[in-house]
Parts: structure tokens; C-alpha cells; sequence
């Protein structure tokens, strides 16, 4: 659903704009409110986490969900990281051990 596309050299805040806008123009998502956008190490480089609430329609239920996005550009590539969640209980519940995950996210050279 990428209407804005991935640059080399683009900033945190511009690839957490193309990963946010992305979501946004999916169809089956609905009611996207971005929670916070804040620029973070990510891998040992520049990047962005991104928290965003939403809802999916699921056999004709909207039901809520987080989500956290986290990533950066290197060489021309996004890498990113994220871990979405129903909203009441299971997001608060594992929300740590994706921060664990996230700490523990590396790029490894050929």
C-alpha cells in the first residue's frame, strides 16, 4: 500500500512517514491514530519507533490493535522491525519481550 517510496539517505522521520502512510492506505485498516513517532537507535543506526493504534475488520468486527515500528535506512535499504497486537490485553503483555527482540536486532555482514 506504498504510495511514498523508500529513498536513499531519506531521514528517520521520512521513512517513519512511509511505513506510517503505508498502513494508512490499506483498506482493511480503519481508525489509524498515530500514538508517537520518536527517533531511536535501531541496530546501531539512526532510526525511528513508531506507535500506532488501529482497528481491523474481522468478520464484521472492528477490533483494536497497537502496533510498534521501529527501523532505518542503510545503503539504500529500509530495515525495519515491528509487533502488532490486540489492544486490551495481549500488545501490554508481550510489549517487552519485542523490546527485548528489538535490542537484541543486528545487521550481519556476508
Amino acid at each position: 500500500y506504498l504510495k511514498k517510496r523508500f529513498a536513499p539517505g531519506m531521514s528517520p522521520t521520512d521513512a517513519a512517514d512511509v511505513v506510517l502512510a503505508s498502513r494508512a492506505n490499506n483498506p482493511g485498516v480503519a481508525d489509524l491514530e498515530i500514538r508517537a513517532v520518536i527517533m531511536q537507535t535501531v541496530a546501531g543506526y539512526q532510526g525511528f519507533k513508531a506507535v500506532y493504534d488501529f482497528r481491523l475488520d474481522i468478520q464484521g468486527r472492528k477490533m483494536p490493535y497497537r502496533a510498534l515500528s521501529c527501523g532505518f535506512m542503510r545503503d539504500g535499504w529500509f530495515y525495519g522491525i515491528s509487533y502488532t497486537a490486540a489492544k486490551r490485553y495481549y500488545f501490554q503483555k508481550d510489549a517487552e519481550a519485542f523490546e527485548s527482540v528489538l535490542r537484541s536486532f543486528r545487521l550481519v555482514e556476508k
